[in-house]
């Protein structure tokens, strides 16, 4: 699991820099920028400004796994509601790609999703005695908690 950390966390740190390298380029080409393009080094990386935003890029990408990622429980039962559970996450843009007796891996269906979650885009489903256990992206198991909830709220 540590190294899963160290993985997500590095994934991370690259998303962010390559972030802030479109975002100098834009403002270089649309002449935003306070200083000059060949300047730009320098101000990042040799002055006090440059040197805090670097730490904090770090920093984030440091905690983001911790607070990026998380485990849910949904009271539904997987034997009886198991084809609405599907349907609801594929509506969610997941479908199943390993299904095993004590766990099914969902993975994003568009290269799109794939792209932009960094290859994390596993959510795992955990069948337990009268409920599931979710894991993966946080905004993702949130937002298939959310309509498990509905689905539960309306039959």
């Amino acid at each position: 699991m540590k190294n899963r950390y160290l993985i997500r966390s590095l994934k991370y740190l690259v998303q962010l820099l390559v972030f802030l390298a479109i975002l100098f380029v834009a403002m270089a080409l649309t002449k935003t920028s306070r200083v000059a393009p060949d300047e730009l080094f320098e101000a990042i990386f040799m002055s006090r400004r440059g040197a805090m935003l670097l730490v904090a890029i770090v920093l984030l990408a440091a905690f983001y796994p911790r607070f990026g990622f998380v485990r849910r429980e949904v009271a539904i039962d997987w034997v009886c509601d198991r084809t609405k559970i599907i349907e609801i996450l594929a509506l969610c843009g997941y479908e199943p790609v390993n299904e095993e007796l004590d766990r099914v891996v969902f993975r994003a269906s568009t290269p799109l999703k794939k792209l932009t979650s960094l290859g994390e885009d596993a959510v795992v489903l955990t069948p337990e005695e009268g409920k599931i256990t979710l894991e993966g992206l946080r905004k993702e198991v949130v937002k298939i908690e959310f309509r498990l909830q509905s689905y539960l709220n309306n039959r």
